[in-house]
């Protein structure tokens, strides 16, 4: 496992032992639980050290246009916003696919 799925199975334990399985009976009882499961996993998140030492990473950008505040403009953009976060994540933690050159 990576380190934020660790971070995310040991706040979701943290949050079922403090909240209690048993608990869970209502949509009110899980909407609290969901809150307890996401202060605890940012809490987590917090625990992670960005890694030492240099990263590359590759994107692929392209002009695309975008409205910001009423107005039309052409920006740089990646092409996969999603692939390009993750890949700048995992860069700067050191975990995933990321390999060092």
């Amino acid at each position: 496992m990576d380190a934020v799925t660790d971070v995310l199975t040991e706040a979701v334990g943290e949050a079922l032992n403090e909240y209690g399985q048993e608990n869970l009976v209502s949509d009110e009882a899980y909407n609290e639980f969901m809150k307890l499961y996401f202060n605890k996993f940012v809490e987590s998140l917090g625990t992670l050290t960005p890694a030492d030492g240099t990263r590359e990473v590759t994107v692929e950008f392209e002009i695309v246009d975008v409205e910001i505040n009423g107005e039309r403009i052409a920006a740089w953009m990646p092409v996969d916003a999603q692939k390009f976060g993750t890949d700048l994540t995992a860069a700067a933690l050191a975990f995933g696919d990321i390999k060092e050159e």
